[in-house]
């Protein structure tokens, strides 16, 4: 059985390293958002890498300066911090104690956000890992995980589970979502290298294989005077492009998550 199992780890850990080759959050500054004060970030031209992946782009830093005000909350991790593994990618799966194996199920986690300000038209989110630069091999930028505008300034929740389409009509009629790193549109769950760990530390088979840290996910939201004229299907680059000088205010929230996979 334990023979098994590792056979199956290594072939997971696999297929996550062939994803991450091919596809996988913003920061303070790359989108102007740092503390509770405004930045003003110099300008840089998106750029565009042969693979269509922001991991492997340079990423457009915004120029106007904004306060973050907005509190952005969600009640499945917003106190423990540490997002469910329903919340992150069906490949991550672990053995917890009753010795049930779980799965991710790939669904957006609910978020609230509260403190709008003035004037607000519209709200634009992104999700992406800054860690994923400094954990993972051959990345660049932060890995994109969910990019959604032309929120109504009516709404001030999303449920979980939003429908992984270019339109949700659902949450509004002129509601886009955008391009993922993982060469799908909406929200792609967190997705990092599997994390091993024996109960049993005689087992020798486990040897040599990393440990990894937990990934922070980080969730911005933006207050914009506007609706955006863009296309769903777009980037996080078209998105800062286009929100660029319509931003009102932000807000963020962290979660993190550590692919644990636990073997008795």
């Amino acid at each position: 059985m334990l023979t098994n199992r590792i056979a199956r780890t290594v072939i997971g850990m696999a297929v996550l390293v062939l994803l991450g080759t091919s596809a996988c959050s913003s920061g303070p500054e790359e989108t102007g958002v740092e503390g509770e004060g405004a930045v003003d970030a110099p300008a840089a031209a998106p750029s565009q890498p042969n693979s269509g992946l922001m991991v492997d782009a340079e990423v457009y830093a915004v120029k106007q300066e904004f306060p973050t005000t907005i509190e952005l909350t969600s009640e499945v991790f917003n106190r423990i911090r540490r997002i469910p593994i329903a919340y992150t990618c069906v490949e991550n799966y672990y053995y917890p104690e009753t010795g049930e194996e779980r799965n991710g199920e790939d669904k957006s986690p609910p978020l609230a956000w509260t403190n709008i300000p003035d004037g607000a038209v519209s709200y634009a989110i992104i999700v992406d890992d800054p860690d994923a630069v400094t954990l993972e091999k051959g990345i660049i930028s932060p890995r994109v995980h969910w990019v959604i505008w032309n929120i109504p300034a009516d709404v001030t929740s999303l449920d979980e589970h939003v429908a992984t389409t270019t339109d949700v009509a659902s949450i509004g009629p002129n509601v886009r979502q955008g391009a993922n790193d993982y060469r799908g549109t909406g929200y792609g769950g967190p997705c990092p290298p599997p994390n091993v760990q024996a109960i049993h530390s005689n087992v020798q088979e486990l040897r040599g294989l990393t440990r990894q840290k937990p990934h922070k996910y980080r969730f911005t939201i933006y207050a914009l005077d506007t609706e955006l004229d863009l296309a769903g299907g777009a980037n996080k680059n078209d998105l800062l492009a286009a929100m660029d000088g319509h931003i009102l205010a932000a807000g963020e929230l962290s979660g993190e998550y550590v692919n644990k996979i636990l073997y008795k």
